[in-house]
C-alpha cells in the first residue's frame, strides 16, 4: 500500500482526509512544517500533501527544504490552501518544488488522483 504524508494542523480536515484515504493509503501525519519536514526525509513517503499555511514552518519553506535534499527528489509534493492563491504564489509554489496545487475541499475523486500520480510499482 502507498504511504501518504499529510501535514495539517486541523482535526477536522484531519478526519476528513483520513475518511477517503485510510483504505487507499497507509498514511502519516504530521502537525507543522517542520514536523511535516522532518517525517519527508526520514519516512519519504510516496505522496505528501500539505496546507501551505501551516504553523511552525509554512508549506513553501517545507517544500523548498525537502527539495533540497537529493534523496527526497521523487517525493510528490501536493499542497493545498483555504484561501484562494495568487498566480504568483502558484508559480512560486511551482518553482520550490511543489508538483501541483489540490483544491479544498477536497474531491470525492481524490483517492483516484493521487493514485494515478504514483509509479506503477508503487501502485500495489
Amino acid at each position: 500500500m502507498p504511504n501518504l504524508l499529510y501535514v495539517d494542523h486541523d482535526l477536522t480536515r484531519l478526519g476528513e482526509i483520513q475518511h477517503q484515504l485510510s483504505e487507499h493509503f497507509q498514511l502519516e501525519v504530521a502537525f507543522n512544517g517542520w514536523e511535516g519536514f522532518a517525517n519527508s526525509i526520514m519516512n519519504k513517503p510516496d505522496i505528501v500533501l500539505l496546507n501551505l499555511e501551516l504553523p511552525v514552518m509554512d508549506g513553501l519553506e517545507l517544500v523548498r527544504l525537502v527539495r533540497t535534499e537529493t534523496d527526497c527528489a521523487h517525493l510528490i509534493l501536493l499542497g493545498f490552501s483555504l484561501k484562494e492563491l495568487s498566480s504568483e504564489f502558484a508559480k512560486t509554489a511551482a518553482r520550490l518544488g511543489l508538483n501541483q496545487l489540490v483544491e479544498y475541499p477536497f474531491a470525492q475523486q481524490l483517492p483516484v488522483e493521487l493514485f494515478k500520480m504514483l509509479p506503477v510499482a508503487t501502485q500495489s
